[in-house]
């Protein structure tokens, strides 16, 4: 569902570019609130050279992001 958005990001990862996020707005699907809040950061997983994968380690920051707004 956060393809569109994040496609470009996920390309530059995938060629090896680390990327990080802060109190980035999402819409996701189940979680009965309209927008969450969070900052996470992707990084390129190498095999023999060549990217395999990502790690991502996120937080939550709906509080933040809505006291910051008030």
């Amino acid at each position: 569902e956060l393809d569109a958005d994040y496609r470009d990001a996920l390309d530059a990862t995938l060629a090896g570019q680390a990327q990080y996020f802060v109190d980035e707005p999402m819409a996701l699907a189940g979680r009965g609130v309209e927008t969450s809040w969070f900052t996470f950061s992707w990084t390129p997983l190498r095999d023999a050279g060549q990217v395999a994968g990502f790690f991502t380690v996120g937080t939550e920051t709906t509080a933040k992001a809505l006291a910051q707004q008030a």
